[in-house]
């Protein structure tokens, strides 16, 4: 399911957009906004718009130059996707000149604001390209804002998407929101990085930080800084196995500096921190054996001896487990939940493991949060993408919820959303990922997913090696599981050379954001089809015919792709980090 506004050939995406559009739009043919001139005032027109629909304007003034100002302020976060959606915020600057502008799209390739008069206009983009950098989510501008009361607006439709029988979605019974496991989060406060003697001057070089956590997908925070001088490069952060710190709520974590990245043209430094259990987890081989114990007591005694805390589900089956010469703890935590068909989630030195459904039912004991579809500005999504299909065997239900910042930025994997507002659709989803940035304004995403039930724990006794297995973890070649293992097989051939775990936590992250490892995933705006989200998706047809219906041969083309474009996933991330796009 979709949410889409009707009113434009390049609909809103959500409320906030469609309300946006229609704030503004409300003005056209007029020479003033709130009793001001509305020439060579165009970052003013939208703030004042922007305050009519509730939202306080991060971004002051009101002139041309101004609006250069935020334009280049927001390049980072701009989508070049064209045309931009109704509603979007399109945005221009002339780089060093003092001519900037700011606009609102109408959703049929116009934008709304003044240009070159004294009145508010359509304007069509086509006229605007010089200085276009592309067009950034209301939400940008600010705070105060959420997604309104228009689940009502008979100008929108709710639509099922596909021909598949939608079913009611099971719920969870005695789960009590916002209560459970105390894991560590993202909270409101500020950030504080501290490791070797971190100074202040090192910290304000950081323009952002990026958190990114999955299933089964070793969490990572992201540092980007851009500075001709390139100083952050050679500070004690950017040394390979630094300890950072991070502080906030009240709560702290631990993370391991792995990878480094300087782009001298873009004046670029780019910090990646993994989960400092993880590492560890990563980094002890060990050539051991045990009999009589259940995968859930060995996982939590490797857990607990890296220094981390276990949350395990219970297993009845007990054997003798061993750990194989060359193989990591971490492997052995991988290759026991592929054996029981279960998986795990791991950040801030706490490791849960079980099954999917397990988490989603409350076994795990994380967090229950409430979320609404147009009924409370407390709890509101900006948007929600859900789907239901007969082929997914992994699950009831799969999509996209979109949340304000302070709202979303408490999410963790294994956490679980109550939604409510949208009839059958209302239910109890599992958060699957979470992609952050940390600077308190931008929408997060979480991907989520209603489990279907694991098959049952019969308690027979069984032997479990774990070893580096080239064997397909199910036969159901359309399942997430079947497209991961196949992408990290076919990304370690010498066509591409890129066994490691760093590039294959790269291509991890970007294809979990861009579709959820879903063959059949489309973007309803841009056509975007596929796991690599292929724009269009005939794309692919250079790889196979079968395109369409074939994970494999979406997984060769992205792959392909990647290469040619970046060099390789770890570039690929990097550039989405920045543009939400590749």
């Amino acid at each position: 399911m979709a949410v889409t506004f009707a009113s434009a050939k390049h609909p809103a995406p959500n409320a906030l957009f469609e309300r946006m559009a229609q704030a503004m739009e409300r003005h056209i043919d007029r020479s003033t906004i709130n009793g001001q001139s509305v020439e060579r005032r165009c970052l003013g027109n939208v703030n004042d718009v922007f305050r009519s629909i509730g939202g306080t304007p991060r971004y002051v003034g009101g002139a041309y130059d101004q609006a250069r100002d935020v334009a280049n302020a927001l390049r980072g976060k701009a989508n070049r996707t064209d045309p931009p959606p109704r509603g979007a915020i399109c945005l221009w600057t002339a780089g060093s000149s003092d001519d900037g502008h700011i606009a609102v799209a109408d959703g049929n390739g116009n934008s709304v604001n003044n240009w070159d008069s004294g009145i508010v206009k359509r304007t069509a983009l086509a006229q605007q390209r010089s200085g276009y950098i592309g067009w950034v989510s209301p939400q940008l501008l600010g705070s105060g804002i959420s997604n309104g009361t228009n689940n009502t607006n008979p100008d929108y439709e709710l639509g099922a998407g596909g021909d598949d029988k939608v079913y009611p979605l099971p719920k969870p019974q005695n789960r009590q929101p916002d209560s459970g496991l105390a894991m560590p989060f993202l909270g409101s406060g500020d950030l504080s990085l501290i490791g070797k003697d971190l100074t202040a001057s090192v910290a304000q070089l950081i323009d952002s930080v990026r958190f990114d956590a999955s299933t089964q997908t070793v969490a990572q925070l992201t540092l980007v800084s851009h500075d001709p001088d390139l100083a952050l490069s050679t500070s004690v952060l950017a040394d390979i196995g630094t300890v950072v710190k991070w502080q906030f709520g009240g709560l702290t974590s631990l993370w391991d500096i792995s990878t480094v990245d300087v782009e001298a043209a873009d004046a670029r430094v780019s910090i990646a921190a993994r989960s400092l259990l993880a590492k560890r987890l990563r980094r002890r081989v060990k050539v051991r054996s045990a009999r009589e114990v259940s995968p859930s007591q060995w996982v939590r005694r490797i857990v607990e001896g890296a220094g981390g805390n276990a949350v395990v589900q219970k297993s009845n089956r007990k054997g003798e487990i061993a750990q194989g010469d060359g193989v990591t703890e971490w492997d052995m935590i991988s290759s026991l939940a592929d054996d029981l068909g279960w998986s795990w989630v791991e950040w801030g030195g706490v490791l849960l493991f079980g099954s999917r459904h397990w988490a989603w039912s409350g076994g795990a004991k994380t967090p229950l949060w409430e979320v609404t579809w147009g009924d409370s500005p407390r709890t509101d999504a900006l948007d929600v993408s859900l789907s239901q299909t007969s082929d997914d065997p992994d699950n009831t239900a799969i999509g996209t919820i979109v949340l304000p910042w302070n709202r979303g930025i408490q999410l963790q994997p294994w956490h679980c959303l109550q939604l409510s507002g949208l009839g059958r659709w209302d239910g109890t989803y599992l958060v699957e990922s979470v992609s952050a940035t940390t600077d308190g304004i931008s929408a997060v995403e979480v991907q989520v997913a209603v489990p279907t039930p694991p098959a049952p724990d019969t308690g027979t006794k069984s032997t479990s090696s774990a070893t580096r297995n080239d064997t397909p973890p199910t036969r159901d070649k359309t399942s997430v599981k079947y497209a991961k293992w196949f992408a990290r097989q076919e990304m370690a051939k010498d066509r591409y050379g890129w066994g490691s775990d760093d590039q294959w936590d790269a291509l991890e992250n970007l294809w979990t954001r861009e579709s959820g490892w879903n063959y059949k995933a489309e973007n309803p705006s841009s056509g975007a089809y596929g796991i690599p989200q292929s724009l269009p998706g005939s794309k692919m047809a250079s790889a196979g015919k079968d395109w369409r219906t074939n994970p494999e041969t979406q997984i060769r083309w992205g792959l392909d792709y990647i290469k040619a474009r970046y060099g390789g996933p770890k570039r690929a991330w990097a550039f989405f980090q920045q543009n939400n796009w590749y």
